[in-house]
């Protein structure tokens, strides 16, 4: 299990998002160089806007309306404030909460704040990446969030928000191994699954340190940040998979 303690969760979610907010100072034009067609104002916009609709569904116990939730500062409102308002507000939310007091999530297995904890640990560290990237050096992915990032882009994302490639493609599996952890991907024209452990059997082998292998999944890093091995067509076909899952 590469869980964290609903605790540490929320330190990380404070320590990140602490970071996205003291990169974006005084650059917020400045573009997303992993996210065509994004500056920071809007990466700002955008995580600040996910942790209204979070606290909207705690709050309700059901997901809120298309109005329901504060998507945007008012015009006079300072979008920096806005965000650290933001953030203040859902990690007062979640500190008034238990990891497993119910709640409405997108992922049906897990119908608990602890869902939220860990989504939002892992979205803020994505975002201050998006962040840092467009002007300065990138602080470091905590190594333990990292991983357990790993495990929920394959195993949460990649199943639950699959898009199958028109024609329907071919089918590849694809081991991804780092810090002592493996997944194996098998992409099927129909779907994808996720399974424990690494494959002898997979088309191709993706392994790094836990950030790159993160980075790498969220579309936020180089293919050559990590050792490949095997079939090139596999690993194209796990990113094209994993980025009709991420968007």
């Amino acid at each position: 299990m590469t869980r964290l303690a609903y605790d540490r969760y929320i330190e990380l979610l404070h320590h990140d998002g602490g970071l996205l907010g003291s990169a974006a100072r005084h650059h917020l034009d400045s573009a997303v160089p992993w996210c065509p067609g994004w500056d920071v104002r809007e990466a700002v916009r955008h995580t600040a806007s996910v942790y209204r609709h979070k606290v909207a569904c705690m709050q309700l116990g059901r997901s809120p309306a298309e109005d329901g939730w504060i998507k945007a500062p008012a015009p006079h409102e300072d979008l920096e404030l806005w965000f650290q308002d933001s953030l203040e507000l859902l990690l007062d939310e979640l500190h008034s909460r238990n990891s497993d007091e119910a709640t409405v999530t997108w992922w049906p297995p897990e119908q608990n704040v602890g869902f939220w904890a860990r989504r939002m640990a892992l979205e803020t560290a994505v975002h201050r990446v998006d962040v840092e990237s467009a002007s300065s050096a990138v602080t470091p992915v905590d190594p333990a969030l990292a991983l357990d990032g790993v495990d929920e882009v394959l195993r949460i994302f990649l199943t639950a928000r699959d898009a199958p490639p028109a024609g329907g493609g071919s089918e590849h599996s694809v081991s991804v191994l780092s810090a002592g952890e493996a997944w194996t991907v098998r992409l099927a024209p129909r779907g994808v699954s996720t399974a424990s452990g690494a494959s002898e059997s997979a088309n191709a082998q993706l392994s790094g340190d836990s950030e790159a292998v993160f980075l790498y999944l969220w579309g936020r890093a180089p293919l050559d940040a990590l050792h490949v091995t095997g079939d090139r067509a596999a690993v194209d076909a796990l990113r094209e998979r994993l980025a009709a899952a991420t968007q």
